[in-house]
């Protein structure tokens, strides 16, 4: 039996188990499963209701595409981190990163890693607005804050 990228059943390390909707990896270390985007689709089509075509926005940014280190900071290996969107200019300049927060960023590990992204980010001038998903999508509140960093970098 093939499946869709033409490799066999029997030429994966791991089984796994196909529905219409989703693969399924089921392996020693646990289940994983295709990470849902429902969630960043609303956030997004809330920037684009709100910044419109007169800005990019891309998703699942890695900061050494768009930072880079000078000197001997410690920061390297954070540089591989994603933001979950960029809103840039025409010319591809990043204006500012977007941050949705679940609550998996209230773990001790989450909030370390965060602050040195803030950091980071702060040191190479490139706002970033977190908005946390308990908060809801609040359309009036991201706007007014989205021209606030827009008004700092443009």
């Amino acid at each position: 039996m093939s499946d869709i990228a033409g490799t066999t059943r029997d030429a994966i390390d791991t089984p796994f188990m196909y529905n219409e909707q989703k693969f399924t990896i089921i392996d020693t270390a646990g289940i994983r499963k295709k990470k849902s985007v429902e969630e960043d689709l609303e956030y997004y089509s809330v920037l684009y209701s709100i910044l419109g075509n007169k800005f990019l926005i891309l998703p699942q940014i890695n900061l050494a595409s768009i930072i880079d280190k000078e000197g001997g900071g410690n920061f390297r290996s954070e540089l591989f981190r994603n933001a979950d969107f960029g809103v840039f200019d025409y010319d591809y300049r990043p204006l500012f990163l977007v941050e949705i927060n679940d609550n998996t960023h209230l773990r001790k590990d989450r909030r370390e890693r965060d602050k040195k992204v803030n950091k980071i980010c702060k040191s190479a001038g490139l706002p970033i607005l977190t908005l946390w998903v308990k908060d809801g999508i609040n359309r009036a509140q991201i706007e007014k804050e989205i021209y606030k960093i827009l008004k700092k970098v443009l």
